[in-house]
C-alpha cells in the first residue's frame, strides 16, 4: 500500500453492515463521502455512478460482490461529499482528478473501477490517465465522455454558461424524502424504489423542509 499524502480518511461509527460503513476523506480542504465495503486482501475497487446520483446506486449491487473491497464514492457535490466553492464549476474533466486523489488518500497505489453512465466515463479516462495503476475497469452505460461536433462546440459553451450563471440559488423544496423520489422516478423512469434509496442520501432538511443536497 502507497503513502496518503492528499488527505485522511475517516470511517464513521454507528452506521456498520455486514463490512459496509460510512467513509469521509478530507482532501486539500475539501471532504468527500462514500460507503466502504471493507474486505482484506484482495485488490480494491472505486465504484462511481451517474450524473445527480451518489453512492446509493450501487446499495443493492455491491453487497452481491462479496469478494470485493469496494468504496462507492459520492463525487463532489453528490450525496454527502462536500459541494465545490460557489465560484468553481463542475467540469467533467476535474473528477478524474479527484478520483486519483481518494485512491491516494486511501493508500491504494493500485486499485479497480467500477462505473455507470456519468461514473464510466470518468472511470475510462481515470485508466488512461494513471494506467499503471488501474487493474481493472468496468463500464455501465457509459465510456468515455461525451462529444460534440467543432462546429456545434461554441454554441454548446454558451450554453452550459448560460445554465451555471441562472441556477445560482434556485432551491426546489418538497414536503418528504418520498415526494422528491416521486418527482425523481417521473423525471429519469427509474422504480420509485429506487428513486427513494438515491433521495435518501441525496436530499438533506432545510427549514422543515426536504431539498436535494
Amino acid at each position: 500500500m502507497g503513502s496518503r499524502p492528499y488527505g485522511r480518511a475517516h470511517h464513521r461509527g454507528g452506521r456498520k453492515l455486514n463490512n459496509q460503513d460510512e467513509l469521509s476523506l478530507e482532501i486539500g480542504g475539501q471532504v468527500f463521502c462514500g460507503v466502504h465495503w471493507q474486505r482484506s486482501g484482495v485488490v480494491p475497487v472505486i465504484a462511481l455512478h451517474g450524473w445527480l446520483d451518489n453512492a446509493a446506486t450501487w446499495s443493492r449491487l455491491l453487497p452481491l460482490l462479496d469478494s470485493d473491497e469496494v468504496l462507492a464514492l459520492d463525487l463532489a457535490g453528490h450525496g454527502r461529499s462536500d459541494h465545490r466553492p460557489p465560484s468553481v464549476p463542475y467540469h467533467f474533466i476535474d473528477n478524474v482528478g479527484d478520483v486519483i486523489a481518494v485512491a491516494d488518500a486511501m493508500g491504494w497505489q493500485r486499485f479497480g473501477l467500477l462505473g455507470h453512465s456519468l461514473g464510466a466515463s470518468v472511470a475510462t479516462l481515470v485508466a488512461g490517465t494513471v494506467p499503471d495503476r488501474v487493474s481493472r475497469l468496468i463500464c455501465i452505460e457509459g465510456f468515455g465522455p461525451l462529444t460534440t461536433a467543432a462546429e456545434k462546440a461554441p454554441r454548446q459553451l454558451a450554453k452550459s454558461i448560460a445554465r451555471y450563471h441562472g441556477s445560482a440559488g434556485s432551491v426546489r423544496l418538497y414536503d418528504s424524502v418520498e415526494a422528491a423520489a416521486r418527482t425523481r422516478a417521473e423525471a429519469t423512469k427509474v422504480s420509485i424504489g429506487a428513486a427513494r434509496i438515491l433521495c435518501e442520501r441525496g436530499t438533506r432538511i432545510e427549514n422543515g423542509q426536504v431539498c436535494w443536497s
